[in-house]
């Protein structure tokens, strides 16, 4: 049931977002039909395409050109609630509002057994739970809104049924009465019980007329169902029905649908008035004051020559005169225009998604990277290096944020052609020298870069130009000026990505000089807790974190030093005991560390010690195991995987204590750290 309620609230979450996105469109459709309100009426209709496209396909593609790409002059960059990126990515808090709480997938919708498994943490914080009041109120936001959102989502499927109930409803209504209909010729049939005039049926559209319409006004009726039949109107009729039934809670939707059939009906008589001529425009409209059908608008089928707004048809046929060429031709850009700028999103900024195994997994020797990447990483070192040795280990990390092929150019010798790539980065080079120990950084820089290639037959690179910013009061104008305008905010936020890119630069450090991360990082830990304790920095817990973080270089060298810190603290609370500041700092180390590859579902977690986060991490990074493969697990949630396999065998102190009793309320322990998670996100 809880699967049901959950794929329930995520279709609903996906139908929202549509729904936000075709609304924007239509309103932009809607001013558009008011510029083309003397142009021919095949233009507007022609504009409702962008909103069933929004309306029907989940997807769709990217363009620098896009209706979207307003919110984002309107909000402003840093905006994300009403700018344009907020409209196309998913309402990801109404769609997983359990990803509030932890990072990626991990559903804190737990079972009982899931529960149980995660439930086994230390008695400490039984006993520390026990003396306080679990607060209640903090949940509220997040189980309030997934209780909504699943409340919505069946009211939602409610409609949608009611919905089609009545179209299907209508329609067999409207197929009893054609029974006994008499076949006139081709797909024409005259029909007794039937108000006005309409075609019916989807892949063999028929056309059905009253049997009392006299000779005259047939011809007229005739040409126009055959006009609607040939642009399949029939199909389109049917498609917007669809879409008002699944957004029958959006009522721009249902103004979307109304305008639409007005702008199919008028777009088709001005087609009949142009094939029969202007001579035919009182007589037609005649027959459409004697054939206008009281059908509701609801109706998904058939397409009746009278329904619709009848007043605005007859006046827009006596309005009608032939469109001059210039008239069609800034209609036919304007609609096109709309058309394509609705339905697509704007191009966002290209963010790469860094992860764990980025760094740690990968193949750093030039033979395991693809040839573009091993190119880039070569001009780096070479720019770096400029032929000098110093004695230095020099490393690189880029982040590839775009490239543009500048296509095939003719070489100046012989003709051979030649194809130019450029690759818009930002990069980071390093240079390290070893001692004792371990290494220490002897410089490097972090900035921006365009490089370019060319790519000879063979798949070769050569360097044609590599690009730097200006320094001083050019840099910003410089880049802006260089880079592709979608990624140029995206690239100049180094600070961004600096955490990720040391990370490399440490790790191909160790790489090379084999280095004892073990010793170096239990010595920076030392100094650390020297430092600490020398200026009395024992306020609070925050306190010794922001003086630990702020101000010594040892704490961001435990950082940069990524994995390795990691597998020493995690050996080190395996041992047990991790009570006091050391235990404390380890934790925050952690903490920062998973927060930087999005494995962040602990990062904020409140506990007496260190020792006690580390028994809830190793408690959740088992549930997590019981829940995915180990597939899953090492390329998803590589760090979990890491606390498992430094911790083989190891049994937290209140597994220990505990073992084969019933005293411990686990789930109350849980509600503890969902509580904490949800103040993380919301606040208080």
């Amino acid at each position: 049931m809880e699967r049901y309620a959950l794929f329930c609230r995520e279709i609903f979450a996906e139908v929202l977002n549509m729904s936000l996105i075709a609304g924007v469109v239509i309103v932009f459709v809607i001013l558009a039909r008011l510029l083309l309100k003397r142009a021919p009426k095949i233009f507007s209709y022609a504009l409702w395409a962008a909103v069933l496209f929004r309306l029907l396909c989940p997807v769709s593609i990217s363009s620098q050109v896009s209706l979207l790409g307003v919110f984002d002059m309107i909000a402003g960059e840093s905006s994300n609630v009403i700018g344009s990126e907020y409209l196309w990515g998913d309402i990801a808090q109404i769609k997983y509002p359990e990803e509030m709480v932890s990072a990626k997938e991990l559903n804190l919708e737990m079972d009982d057994e899931a529960l149980r498994i995660q439930g086994t943490l230390l008695s400490d914080s039984v006993e520390q739970t026990s003396s306080e009041t679990v607060s209640t109120t903090a949940e509220v936001p997040v189980m309030a809104l997934k209780a909504l959102m699943e409340n919505l989502a069946y009211i939602w499927l409610s409609g949608v049924l009611v919905m089609l109930i009545y179209g299907i409803f209508s329609y067999g209504k409207m197929r009893r009465k054609l029974i006994g209909a008499v076949h006139l010729r081709d797909n024409i049939y005259l029909a007794d019980h039937i108000a006005s005039p309409f075609v019916i049926g989807l892949l063999r559209p028929r056309i059905y007329l009253l049997s009392s319409l006299p000779e005259k006004e047939q011809e007229y009726v005739i040409q126009h169902e055959r006009h609607h039949i040939h642009r399949l109107d029939h199909i389109v009729k049917v498609l917007a029905f669809t879409a008002l039934s699944i957004h029958w809670f959006n009522p721009l939707v249902w103004a979307a649908f109304v305008l639409l059939g007005k702008d199919m009906e008028m777009s088709c008589d001005e087609a009949v008035v142009r094939k029969l001529g202007e001579d035919i425009r009182a007589d037609y409209s005649l027959s459409l004051l004697s054939l206008a059908t009281r059908q509701r608008i609801l109706s998904g089928a058939p397409l009746a020559f009278g329904e619709g707004d009848t007043k605005g048809r007859i006046r827009n046929l006596a309005n009608w005169k032939k469109p001059k060429v210039w008239v069609c031709v800034l209609a036919a850009v304007l609609s096109i225009f709309v058309i394509a700028a609705g339905a697509v999103n704007p191009k966002k900024s290209q963010v790469p998604q860094l992860n764990f195994g980025d760094i740690y997994n990968r193949e750093t020797e030039p033979a395991g990277k693809d040839a573009l990447e091993a190119a880039v990483s070569a001009a780096i070192l070479e720019q770096d290096n400029s032929g000098v040795s110093d004695g230095l280990f020099h490393c690189e990390s880029h982040i590839i944020f775009d490239t543009e092929s500048t296509g095939v150019v003719l070489s100046a010798e012989g003709g051979e052609h030649k194809q130019q790539v450029t690759v818009y980065a930002l990069v980071l080079n390093m240079r390290f020298g070893y001692s004792g120990a371990g290494f220490h950084d002897q410089g490097g820089s972090h900035i921006p870069t365009a490089i370019t290639f060319e790519i000879n037959e063979a798949g070769e690179y050569t360097l044609v130009e590599y690009w730097l910013p200006k320094d001083g009061a050019y840099y910003e104008s410089s880049i802006r000026e260089k880079f592709p305008n979608h990624i140029e905010e995206e690239v100049m936020d180094t600070q961004k990505y600096i955490l990720w890119q040391m990370q490399d630069c440490y790790h191909q450090a160790v790489q090379y000089g084999d280095v004892d991360t073990d010793t170096v990082v239990g010595g920076l830990l030392e100094e650390l807790q020297h430092h600490l304790v020398a200026n009395n920095s024992f306020v609070s817990n925050e306190r010794i974190y922001e003086e630990a973080h702020d101000n010594y270089a040892q704490y961001r060298e435990l950082i940069y030093y990524g994995k390795y810190t990691l597998e020493y603290c995690f050996k080190e609370f395996t041992k047990g005991g991790q009570k006091d500041l050391r235990g404390f700092l380890m934790a925050s180390f952690c903490r920062d560390i998973m927060s930087g590859f999005g494995e962040d579902m602990m990062a904020d977690m409140e506990s007496a010690n260190g020792q006690e986060w580390f028994d809830i991490l190793y408690q959740i990074a088992g549930s997590m195991e019981q829940r995915y493969t180990e597939d899953e697990m090492q390329n998803d949630y590589p760090i979990f995987q890491m606390v498992l396999e430094v911790g083989d065998g190891y049994v937290p102190e209140a597994e220990k204590r505990t073992e084969g009793t019933d005293e411990i309320d686990w789930q109350e322990i849980m509600k503890r750290y969902v509580d904490q998670e949800k103040k993380r996100q919301y606040g208080n």
